[in-house]
């Protein structure tokens, strides 16, 4: 039988300022076989997306210039970029969120994880919004 991490080619773009949160979301990601691509800030996550074309995004909310609200609202306004699912990840619960005004509003997220997470719980949504993914592309190879 062949292990179902190996096959694994999917790209998942994380855009989080805190270096230490984001290379841990790297050493998970690529421990179960995705190809974990890094943005420190919502402009280089933006862009990343639009030359990358990722298959997930995993957006964190609070960010310095420009939150991750903004850029999931715009990722998903852009036709480009609709179809892709964004996963937000907050030390804030949505609740808090709301009440610390970050969140103005539906930004349209595909799901939602409050920081401290545990690594399978992030793992099984992302599996989860991958294997629901409307027009899902082919596998890399």
């Amino acid at each position: 039988m062949t292990d179902p991490i190996a096959r694994r080619k999917e790209r998942i773009l994380i855009v989080e300022d805190d270096p230490t949160v984001r290379q841990g979301l790297v050493q998970i990601l690529e421990g179960r076989g995705f190809e974990a691509v890094q943005a420190e800030d919502a402009q280089g996550g933006f862009l990343k997306t639009m030359t990358l074309k990722p298959d997930l995004v995993v957006l964190d909310i609070i960010m310095p210039v420009r939150s991750g609200i903004e850029l999931c609202k715009k990722l998903k306004k852009d036709e480009r970029s609709r179809d892709i699912p964004i996963l937000l990840l907050s030390a804030l619960s949505e609740k808090e969120q709301r009440r610390e005004r970050h969140w103005k509003g539906p930004p349209a997220a595909d799901d939602f994880v409050a920081k401290p997470y545990k690594p399978q719980d992030l793992l099984d949504r992302i599996d989860r919004l991958l294997s629901s993914r409307p027009n899902k592309p082919p596998a890399r190879k």
